[in-house]
């Protein structure tokens, strides 16, 4: 099978590899059979970003989608675990940077958009 870049974006999505905390270059060119270099570079080259941003993106949007669909229900170090962060420091600091709020912040705006 002829790897590209959308193969490995489809093997991520699908599997949802970016939900394991222990998740490296090394794990995911093992799970596609392929060489680290040859992943990297299809990363580098098509997306113009390091495979760990790759990663963090997807658990991000993990948790904007979990959070968007029952925000007063959300149990932020719970739903950081499961999506793949392994420290609570590392999300918050990632969510901040991508979003511009505090997860918490970011919880808050979504309950008032969804107030009657």
């Amino acid at each position: 099978m002829e790897i590209n870049v959308d193969r490995i974006i489809e093997v991520l999505e699908k599997d949802q590899l970016y939900l394991n905390p222990e998740l490296d270059l090394y794990e995911f060119s093992k799970h596609l059979k392929i060489p680290v270099r040859t992943v990297s570079d299809l990363i580098n080259k098509n997306l113009n970003i390091s495979f760990p941003a790759l990663i963090q993106k997807y658990r991000l949007e993990f948790i904007i989608c979990r959070i968007q669909e029952k925000p007063g229900e959300v149990k932020l170090q719970k739903l950081a675990k499961e999506a793949g962060f392994k420290s609570r420091i590392t999300f918050f600091n990632a969510f901040k940077k991508t979003t511009g709020l505090s997860p918490s912040e970011y919880i808050q705006n979504q309950i008032k958009l969804l107030s009657p």
